[in-house]
């Protein structure tokens, strides 16, 4: 089995009077350059004996195609910034499905904000809440024997990470 993987990775920083800004996009190319038979038993797509036919160009699992990220931030007065923090990654098959037959996790967007306050050169607060909009969203999926795990109530062979849910926090930060 031969893999193949092309990324294109290109950042952009930039400062504009009291603002910064971040761009980075990623564009990943991760297939499989050979055709071979997988075994993947847990696949609802597979055939009587458990398999699945991978054809040369089928994605990898669990790697997403397109992944973008932008920051900005802005300095309000001397000693208070802010932040926003944009996340962004395509949707990907599960692992387990190297054939790409079944339906893929979906692309998801996520926001961040951040705030300080500096109270001297030694001493910040900070503020930061992720997932801003509380967005349900998952990571990760594989196919596997649900009742082998959650016992023989679970028929669904999908097994699903969920992203993290909205999370605020604040406090002091020493700078040395």
């Amino acid at each position: 089995m031969e893999l193949g993987a092309t990324a294109l990775y290109d950042g952009l920083i930039s400062d504009i009077d009291d603002w910064r800004f971040a761009l980075n996009y990623a564009y990943i190319d991760a297939t499989f350059q050979t055709p071979f038979i997988a075994s993947s038993p847990n696949n609802p797509s597979a055939n009587a004996n458990g398999q699945t036919f991978v054809r040369k160009g089928n994605r990898l699992p669990g790697i997403p195609e397109h992944m973008l990220k932008f920051s900005t931030d802005v300095t309000l007065w001397q000693q208070f910034s802010f932040g926003v923090d944009m996340l962004f990654n395509s949707d990907q098959f599960f692992r387990g499905d190297e054939a790409n037959l079944n339906d893929r996790l979906a692309s998801y967007v996520i926001f961040n904000l951040r705030t300080e306050y500096r109270i001297n050169e030694h001493v910040a607060l900070f503020g930061r809440l992720d997932n801003l909009f509380d967005r349900d969203y998952q990571t990760f999926g594989l196919y596997g024997e649900a009742d082998d795990v959650l016992g023989a109530n679970f028929n669904n062979p999908r097994f699903i990470s969920p992203g993290a849910p909205r999370a605020g926090w604040f406090g002091i930060k020493l700078i040395l």
